[in-house]
């Protein structure tokens, strides 16, 4: 079975990050190589949107 990944774009790390918008201390970090972004709260990590999908 083949599988179509999707990048991932800044309108939905945008969104993601609306989401979260009541934590005081979200920041993301945009994984170069590969175009994803990985997410943190207060320094540490707690998910990332890869292929278009929020983890």
């Amino acid at each position: 079975m083949k599988v179509n990944k999707i990048p991932s774009n800044k309108t939905y790390l945008a969104f993601i990050l609306s989401q979260l918008s009541d934590l005081d201390d979200i920041r993301y970090r945009t994984m170069t190589m590969v175009g994803e972004f990985v997410l943190y709260y207060h320094g540490k990590t707690v998910g990332g949107i890869d292929n278009a999908v929020c983890w």
